[in-house]
Formats: structure tokens, sequence, C-alpha cells
């Protein structure tokens, strides 16, 4: 009797030992048919559901090892991940920051850009104003020149006429030269009558007398004449001098308005209709010029609505990621908490595994 109770006292010191692993006296125990037997199938059976039990926490307490190493890894990567994450969106944080800075300086250069074309449009209007009236005074101006040269065209062929008819009127003093020379030999041969005239007037005697008287006074007439007609050579050369120099003037006069007055009256209309051309170069280029500041003009414009409304959008974008960056901070600190109760799971698992540790099944 004493020793069933020694061998199902054993069964009970492994029990309270947390060694449940069978014994060969338990299976002995249970087939006895008294109340030992009895106890020890109970006994058993307490066992068997404490092992199974064990086992259960066990295999648990291994799943959960399995589980939070594995979570511990996934943990470890999404921490790295959300700093990852959280530095790039810092950084592309503060780059959108930087460009819409950046957008907002254009934006400024563009308002800048504007101001110096509404400034070159009003030149160019200006511009175009001016390169009208040059164009009216260069208009006047080449129809004034074109007048200026008629009318010196008309005076010098009057002048040219009237010069050319005091020429041949002048060389009707060549005719005064011919008649002195003709007066000339006719008081020489006068002279020569005369003379003749005292010598056969000398043989006469008293007869002759009064035909000398005749003959000297033929005689000095005709000295008178000689010296007339000198005085009037002297006059003539003088005269021919004088026509001759003022031939000369008029023939110089003629020259300079025709080789020099004409020429420049046709260079002054030259330079007039070039100086119309350029003034109408200079209008096209000015027209062109303010249709091209007009142009650009509108592109400026329509650049400025784009880079606003890209400045608007980059804004809302730095809105968007500096939110997106404190939840990535907030992810991150959740991330860090959880990781923390991961450290906490793993603590409890390490403590289950320790109770389960002292069990012994098998």
């Amino acid at each position: 009797m004493t020793r069933p109770i020694r061998q199902l006292t054993a069964v009970i010191e492994q029990t309270a030992k947390l060694d449940f692993r069978p014994t060969k006296e338990g299976g002995k125990l249970r087939k006895q048919k008294d109340e030992i037997g009895n106890m020890a199938t109970k006994i058993h059976i307490m066992r068997k559901k404490l092992r199974e039990m064990m086992g259960d926490l066990q295999q648990t307490q291994q799943v959960l090892e399995s589980n939070a190493e594995d979570l511990n890894h996934l943990m470890k990567q999404n921490s790295a991940y959300a700093e990852d994450n959280s530095a790039a969106t810092q950084e592309l944080a503060a780059g959108m920051e930087e460009t819409s800075a950046n957008a907002a300086h254009i934006v400024e250069n563009v308002g800048i850009m504007r101001e110096s074309s509404d400034n070159i449009q009003r030149l160019a209007e200006d511009g175009e104003k001016n390169s009208g009236q040059i164009q009216e005074r260069a208009g006047e101006m080449e129809r004034i020149s074109t007048e200026s040269r008629h009318k010196t065209d008309q005076m010098y062929a009057v002048m040219k006429q009237k010069t050319d008819a005091a020429v041949e009127q002048a060389k009707s003093v060549q005719k005064i030269n011919a008649l002195t020379d003709n007066i000339k030999q006719i008081s020489s041969q006068t002279n020569l009558l005369a003379l003749n005239a005292n010598i056969e007037a000398a043989r006469a005697g008293e007869a002759g007398r009064g035909f000398a008287v005749v003959a000297s006074k033929i005689g000095d007439l005709a000295t008178q004449t000689l010296d007339t007609v000198s005085t009037i050579d002297e006059i003539v050369g003088e005269v021919n001098s004088s026509v001759s120099n003022m031939t000369e003037c008029l023939t110089t006069i003629m020259e300079f308005l025709e080789q020099t007055v004409l020429g420049d009256y046709e260079h002054f209309a030259q330079v007039g209709e070039q100086y119309h051309a350029d003034a109408d170069t200079f209008q096209q280029i000015m027209q062109q010029t303010k249709e091209a500041v007009d142009a650009l003009e509108q592109h400026i414009g329509e650049i400025s609505s784009t880079v606003s409304e890209i400045n608007s959008m980059v804004e809302q974008s730095t809105d968007g990621i500096s939110g997106i960056a404190e939840k990535s901070g907030s992810t991150q600190n959740l991330v860090t908490e959880g990781y923390d109760k991961l450290q906490e799971c793993t603590q409890s698992v390490n403590v289950i595994r320790d109770f389960v540790a002292q069990f012994h099944l098998d």
C-alpha cells in the first residue's frame, strides 16, 4: 500500500517540478482499480492537459518569437525607409521652396522685362511718329531741291542766251577798229593830198595862194582826224579790254553755273531722294520694330501668366510636400513607437520562452 503511494507522490513531485514527461510508474498506477489508480488516472489527465497546454504555449511562443524576429526585421527596414523618405521629403520640400523662390524671382524679372518692353514700345511708337515727320521733311527737301534745280536750269538758260547775245554784240566793237583803220587811211591820204596841193599851190604862186590855204586847212583837219582816230583807238582798246573781261567773267559764271551750281543742285536732289528713301526705310524698320515689340509684349504676357501658374502650383506642391514631410516625421515617430512596442513584445516572448523552458514535456 505504501509503495503505490510513494510512486504516486513521486509523480506529484515530478509535476511540481514542471516535469510532464511520461513515467513507467504512472502507467502501472493507472491500471490499479482502487483509489490509488483513480488518483493516478486523474493526475495523468491533469498532466496530459497541462502538457498539451504547455505544448500549445511552446508552439505559440515559437510562432511569436519567429514573428517577432520577422516583425523586428520589417520594422527596422520600415524605420530605415521612413528615415529615407523623411530625409528625401525634407530635401524635396527645401528644393520646392527654392524652386518657389526662383519662380517668384522669375516673375519679378518678367515684370521688369515687361516694363522694359513697354519702354521699348513707347520708344518705337515715338520713333514711328518721328520717322513720319522725317519722311515729310525729306519729301519737302526733295521738292524744294527739285524746284530750285528747275529754276536754276531756267535761269542758266536765260543767262546763257543773254551772254551769247552780249558776246555777239561785243564783237561789233571790232567793226569800230576796222572803221578807224579806214579813217586812218583816209586821213593819211588826205594829208598826202594836202601836201601835194601845197606843193602845187607854191608852184602856182599868187594864183594858188587861196588853194594853199584850203590845202593847209585840209591837212590840219586830216591831222586832227588822225589825233581823234588815235583817241578813238585808245577808247576802243579800253572797250575791247572791258568787253573781253566781261566776256571772260560771263564765261566763267556760266561755267560755274553749269559745272558747279547745277551739279550741286543735282547732288542735292539725289541726296533729297536718298534721304526720302532712307526715311521710308527707317519708317518701315520702326513699324517692324513696333510689331515685333507688340508680339514680344504678348509673349511676355503669356510667359508671365504661365510662370504665375507654375509659381502657384509650386506653392501648392510646397505646402503638400511640407505636409508630407510632417506626416513622414509623424510616421517615423509611429514606426519608432511601434519598434519600441515590438521590443516590449520581444521581451514578453523571452519571458514566455523562459517560462516554457522550465517545463519538461518530452
